[in-house]
């Protein structure tokens, strides 16, 4: 189904071209449809399965191995640009079955210059399985605006309107609003670039007691090493996050307030020209003022991805 979704945003964009193409005295079919697809596999090693988007902590280690695919579409018709991409992604774990997961995403965006910024909309539609049962739908839209101030210098904010549904625990789902803003420096082209971003994010539960407003901080420093005959792709990024739920906790006698540090460390090479080799790790500690809430979680993972565009 989700692939038909992405067929159609497909073909309808390329339908669009014609008449385009028409009314500027064109000869041709329009402006190409950029087309790519990727397929990646890998494996991950999980000190602490866990289920995010419920609190739920195994505090036991396992291993998973993982797959993915995406299609995507771009084309530009004038100044206008427009995307869409779909993505299924799983992960199945040797013992902890009842965590196996698949999930899909749909993204339609479109973008254009406007008054000296670059403006865009997008819309992501998403459900996920767990254990082979329906775990998660979600949706969202955000409006969003980015400039180049100087040669070295780009921002970019966005708000974001985000429906959750968690089909097992109704209780917990949500509608949330989020104001984003980061700021980029590229201190050496793609070669080293600094990213400095913040979240401020406002989640209204159906059951209060899940409800929150959370800050979040991000730093990461990407680039790209010269190494043998190609170039070796790295990621440094550390992410902040307290959340705030106001509200006294059961088994508790605190109003819960979650602390969250999480570092990422990431490394790219190209096998060839169409497969590249991944390996990360990400360290997370969660310390809440609810102790059963509190976690540490450190993922070793390694992936090899094949590209054709």
């Amino acid at each position: 189904m989700r692939i038909a979704y992405l067929t159609l945003v497909v073909l309808s964009i390329y339908a669009a071209q014609g008449p385009l193409a028409q009314e500027d005295g064109q000869t041709s079919a329009g402006p190409p449809l950029d087309l790519k697809s990727q397929v990646s596999i890998g494996t991950i090693h999980d000190s602490n399965v866990s289920i995010k988007e419920i609190d739920s902590q195994s505090k036991e280690s396992d291993r998973a191995r993982m797959l993915g695919i995406r299609l995507s579409a771009s084309t530009k018709l004038g100044k206008l640009e427009l995307n869409s991409s779909y993505s299924f992604n799983q992960s199945k774990y040797r013992s902890f079955s009842n965590f196996n997961r698949e999930s899909n995403i749909l993204g339609i965006e479109m973008s254009a210059p406007v008054l000296g910024f670059r403006s865009g909309l997008s819309f992501h539609k998403a459900d996920a399985k767990l254990g082979n049962e329906d775990f998660l739908e979600l949706e969202r839209w955000s409006p969003y605006f980015s400039r180049f101030f100087t040669k070295r210098t780009y921002f970019r904010t966005s708000f974001i309107d985000q429906t959750k549904t968690i089909i097992p625990r109704p209780g917990q789902s949500s509608k949330s609003e989020s104001i984003t803003l980061d700021a980029y420096y590229f201190q050496k082209g793609l070669r080293k670039y600094f990213n400095l971003g913040a979240t401020i994010r406002q989640e209204e539960a159906s059951t209060n007691r899940y409800s929150n407003r959370s800050n979040i901080m991000r730093l990461r420093m990407l680039g790209r090493i010269r190494a043998i005959k190609s170039e070796i792709r790295y990621e440094i990024s550390w992410n902040y996050e307290e959340k705030d739920f106001n509200e006294i906790w059961p088994r508790s006698d605190n109003e819960r307030l979650d602390k969250k540090h999480s570092l990422r460390l990431k490394l790219a090479y190209p096998l060839s020209k169409s497969i590249t080799g991944e390996v990360y790790t990400n360290f997370v500690d969660s310390d809440s003022s609810v102790s059963y809430a509190s976690f540490d979680e450190k993922v070793v993972g390694v992936k090899f991805t094949f590209s054709i565009d």
